[in-house]
């Protein structure tokens, strides 16, 4: 089950991590018996293992997760680059706060959604169209 987080930048979803508890909880169990023979260790470094993949997995569904609306804000600026666009728009197309989608488009792309729709509007307006290449 997938969870609803505030934070700073605004909502988020935080995955399903009962597999991490489940086996971070087998790892406790391990370290809390007595007398550990060799077996038990294998067994300890086997579950600290198993956590690791755990919170691998986890971190690449969270990154994966996140970056589809990366693309949606790139196809809402294509589909409407020659329009006026706010941060408002953009928003409420793909449903998660101004903020939040601004510093993570940022964060993914290395530039702010105004440059991005600036740059966008410059290649527009100084590229050739292909009449005027035709006619060089």
């Amino acid at each position: 089950m997938k969870a609803l987080t505030t934070s700073k930048t605004g909502y988020t979803i935080v995955p399903d991590l009962s597999d991490i508890d489940s086996v971070f909880r087998g790892v406790i169990s391990s370290l809390l018996k007595n007398d550990m023979n060799t077996e038990d260790w294998l067994c300890v470094r086997l579950n600290i293992s198993l956590l690791f993949m755990e919170i691998a997995k986890s971190v690449r569904l969270l990154e994966q997760n996140n970056v589809h609306y990366i693309k949606k804000i790139w196809l809402y600026i294509k589909h409407h680059f020659s329009q006026k666009i706010t941060l408002d728009d953009i928003s409420r197309e793909i449903g998660y706060h101004k903020t939040y989608i601004a510093s993570q488009f940022k964060k993914y792309t290395g530039k702010t959604i105004v440059q991005t729709i600036n740059s966008m509007r410059c290649l527009l307006y100084t590229s050739p169209s292909p009449r005027d290449r035709s006619l060089s």
